[in-house]
């Protein structure tokens, strides 16, 4: 049995919030996130309710072609980010809510924007220009460090 459908098991992070993907879709910027929240709240299934960023927990965002993800803000209860296979430079704008965020195969120099995920506890920013990980000191929560 899942242990959300345990009633005396706390649910896993995995099981809490939306997921949603756009791996792959020759994304430049972020724009597309607000359009594709109102059509899911009006499409499939004739749904009525309201989906707001704060509705989701998980975002895939690989594999396309983003310099940048400053408009991540509204999704305050965001707990795993995938940004990897795209064209960052800098991580910047990030919600402190994340617990696990993969920013591998970018071009990042440094982990400058990590340093105030306070509840992060998997990381892994393996496969891009790092020349100082010292924003990383203060993550006290840090259980996984993947810098290869």
């Amino acid at each position: 049995m899942p242990a959300a459908a345990h009633p005396n098991l706390p649910p896993r992070w995995q099981e809490e919030g939306l997921s949603i993907s756009f791996r792959s879709c020759q994304l430049s910027g972020l724009a597309v996130l607000r359009d594709a929240l109102r059509q899911a709240a009006t499409g499939n299934g004739g749904g009525s309710g309201v989906v707001v960023p704060v509705d989701v927990g998980h975002l895939d965002l690989a594999e396309n072609e983003l310099t940048g993800i400053d408009e991540l803000q509204p999704f305050a209860r965001l707990m795993s980010l995938d940004v990897s296979h795209n064209s960052l430079e800098v991580l910047t704008g990030l919600p402190p809510s994340l617990l696990h965020l993969n920013g591998a195969y970018n071009r990042l120099e440094g982990a400058d924007g990590v340093g105030a995920l306070s509840r992060l506890v998997e990381l892994n920013l393996s496969y891009n220009l790092l020349t100082s990980l010292q924003p990383v000191e203060p993550l006290t929560q840090l259980q996984v460090l993947l810098v290869g």
